[in-house]
């Protein structure tokens, strides 16, 4: 993925994030958005840019991108799983309150950086552990409970303070 999008009002104006941003070259920048697939290819929804103060940023962000690299593909560890030094698949197939609290789980991780999770994001994680179809019961389910509610559309979740 290469390309970052900063949408303007008017294709004359500049982007709002870049109006008081000083580009400076060989200087690393922290861009924060959202990525998205625009007919079918990817990009990155910017909204906000800021330069690298400490290369501690950098490693930080290295460090997310292994977590959410591990996510993607073994699952988010149970506690018991943590305890154990054998690991065991995140959640079985075949729906039930094991996928709920997996899809819910995972929805807590994700949103402690963003305040909300795409439907699609949470779906690209989990396909590796459940149906499809599981994995929209689960949502309804949470729903349902009150686990979870819908922001900015029918796509974007927020988890229930509890």
């Amino acid at each position: 993925m290469n390309k970052v999008i900063f949408y303007q009002k008017d294709g004359s104006q500049v982007p709002a994030p870049l109006k008081d941003f000083e580009q400076v070259e060989n200087v690393y920048v922290r861009i924060y958005g959202e990525i998205r697939v625009f007919k079918d290819e990817r990009a990155i929804v910017g909204h906000f840019v800021k330069k690298v103060e400490k290369m501690d940023e950098m490693t930080n962000h290295l460090l997310q991108v292994f977590v959410a690299s591990n996510i993607r593909t073994k699952g988010v560890l149970a506690k018991e799983q943590m305890d154990n030094k054998g690991a065991k698949p995140a959640a079985p197939r075949g729906g039930g309150k094991d996928v709920q609290a997996t899809v819910l789980d995972l929805m807590k991780e994700v949103t402690k950086n963003n305040r909300f999770a795409h439907r699609n994001d949470l779906w690209t994680i989990c396909q590796n552990q459940m149906s499809h179809a599981d994995f929209k019961n689960s949502l309804e389910a949470l729903m349902e409970d009150g686990a979870i509610y819908t922001a900015i559309g029918d796509d974007q979740f927020g988890v229930t303070d509890a």
